[in-house]
């Protein structure tokens, strides 16, 4: 069933994908594009994640998942929240994880091949380019190619996590430095030496806990979208 998207929020990635803008549209526009019936099917995603008891769950990805600062910053966010947020409503949380965060060492495969060994940053699984605030770590990466893109942005601390955003964001020239590492493939599979919060899509995992390893996986079924 194909769906048509209506864009709310603070940063709404998918909404800028399809339409260019995370600003709600006009009712006229919204009809207009329900009568154009312009379809473009994408690729959607299963993400299986195992927590420190050995308990495995599953849920769907559309847009992208992580691991590192961004996904700490998106937990405390949703556990102080009691109602609405806007993009203001992560500057306290962005600040607390610059000064306390530490990167746990991880275990990356692509494809079941090894790539990274006790590698330390943030881990971004992207079926699509759009980030927050347009850093765009995984700028290559498109919806419709089976495949997803996987960056890593090396750092061991909150600090150098974001000096390593703003380089990011500052070029595309970024994905060329020998430090980061930067893979695309079908399965992505993370292990963490301690358990680390994940999110998917802008929110936390489902049960807000953190987890031993994420593998991501390109689904058969595609997702039909209303341009």
């Amino acid at each position: 069933v194909p769906i048509l998207h209506h864009p709310s929020g603070t940063e709404n990635l998918f909404a800028r994908e399809f339409t260019g803008s995370p600003k709600p549209q006009s009712s006229q526009t919204v009809v207009e594009r329900l009568l154009k019936k312009s379809l473009r099917t994408v690729d959607i995603a299963s993400t299986v994640t195992t927590d420190a008891e050995g308990k495995q769950s599953k849920e769907s990805m559309v847009l992208m998942a992580s691991a590192g600062m961004d996904a700490d910053v998106v937990h405390d966010v949703s556990q102080a929240r009691s109602g609405g947020i806007s993009k203001f409503t992560y500057v306290l949380p962005i600040f607390k994880q610059m000064l306390c965060w530490r990167g746990v060492p991880f275990h990356l495969k692509v494809d079941g091949k090894d790539v990274i060994q006790q590698g330390r940053g943030m881990v971004v699984i992207a079926n699509s380019a759009q980030y927050a605030i347009r850093m765009n770590p995984a700028r290559h990466a498109q919806m419709d190619d089976g495949q997803l893109d996987v960056m890593i942005l090396p750092g061991r601390t909150g600090l150098g996590l974001c000096m390593q955003g703003i380089r990011c964001f500052l070029g595309s020239r970024y994905t060329r430095d020998k430090k980061v590492h930067y893979r695309t493939g079908k399965e992505i599979e993370v292990q963490h030496a301690s358990p680390c919060y994940w999110q998917v899509d802008g929110d936390p995992l489902v049960g807000k806990k953190p987890v031993l390893g994420l593998k991501v996986v390109i689904e058969a079924k595609p997702l039909l979208v209303i341009e």
